[in-house]
């Protein structure tokens, strides 16, 4: 995803050369800001809070309207990762304040 933000930070359209810099790119910043975020919260609030928030707030600045389709996203991305990592691949993830008791 970071690539991918960074990506569309450094692409910039011939019709947008001389729109401000927050205009073209702001986007792509806070996609980056909100990964880093991510990635810091992960352990102290854990896996399903700080991804299901991650998703569904990531959705909501990409363009979804609804904030009932994001959250809706966001929830059955989070619960089908931790269903193919922590019961599948019996992989641990961080449980933070609303750890599933193994």
């Amino acid at each position: 995803m970071a690539l991918l933000a960074v990506v569309q930070f450094v692409r910039a359209s011939p019709a947008a050369a001389g729109e401000p810099f927050w205009t073209r790119h702001g986007r792509a910043v806070l996609l980056i800001a909100s990964l880093f975020a991510y990635i810091l919260l992960l352990e102290p609030l854990g896996f399903l809070v700080s991804t299901f928030g991650y998703l569904t707030l990531s959705h909501l600045w990409l363009g979804e309207r609804r904030w009932y389709r994001a959250a809706g996203i966001g929830l059955g991305i989070t619960v089908g990762l931790w269903f193919l990592f922590d019961r599948t691949l019996d992989l641990r993830l961080p449980i933070g304040l609303f750890g599933l008791p193994r």
